[in-house]
């Protein structure tokens, strides 16, 4: 119930959210503050590593600096959790307290930080489609994630990923219409709301004979 509780707070995030920066940091926060789990992060594939993007609290410092994660199948770190549930498209649930070849770089980390279990679960923007970033959350309980806790986590990525990727569709959609595809500067849509915001009355127009010409070359 009380996990439950938590996914439905997050879900009421991703219905009220404006961007996706506090979607998926408040995400985080609110997975860890949970009673059981102890860290929950969100990070994206980057040029074959994963990159941590969002963290809740992390008194522990698992998350520090020094944690590499690579994408590259003959890296060692890319068997981990994390990389595994983006590379082939899984939710990858570790006990840290059982001995895994795999796992072994990230064993001694985890028991200094107390974390008995994680649980990495792959974001994508639908069930279709291949998984962009991935979604950890570590727990110190013994008996680690029960299948009905599982299966609402799952169903939470799931969510957050379809929100994430809606959201960026939305920013990338606003940034078209606002910006010159040839230039990237402000297009006049902007202008027009700058002179109103700003209470502008005059403006002065210069045109250059062939600038076109320019833009088309340079």
């Amino acid at each position: 119930d009380e996990i439950l509780r938590t996914v439905a707070d997050i879900n009421q995030l991703l219905i009220s959210s404006k961007n996706t920066t506090d979607l998926l940091q408040q995400s985080c926060d609110r997975l860890a503050g949970f009673g059981d789990y102890k860290l929950a992060w969100i990070g994206f594939a980057v040029d074959d590593t994963v990159k941590i993007a969002y963290k809740s609290y992390d008194p522990t410092g698992y998350l520090n600096d020094d944690l590499h994660i690579s994408l590259n199948p003959s890296d060692p770190t890319s068997k981990g959790p994390s990389a595994t549930s983006i590379l082939e498209n899984k939710t990858v649930i570790v006990d840290f307290l059982a001995y895994s070849k795999e796992f072994e770089p990230w064993k001694e980390r985890a028991a200094k930080s107390g974390f008995n279990s994680s649980i990495a679960l792959p974001l994508r923007s639908d069930i279709y489609s291949r998984p962009f970033g991935t979604l950890g959350v570590y727990t110190d309980r013994a008996s680690g994630f029960d299948k009905k806790e599982v299966a609402m986590l799952e169903e939470l990525a799931g969510d957050i990923g379809f929100a994430i990727y809606s959201l960026n569709q939305n920013e990338a959609f606003k940034q078209h219409l606002i910006t010159d595809s040839l230039t990237g500067l402000p297009n006049r849509t902007i202008l027009f709301d700058e002179l109103e915001a700003q209470k502008i009355s005059r403006v002065s127009i210069v045109n250059i004979d062939r600038f076109k010409d320019i833009n088309e070359v340079y």
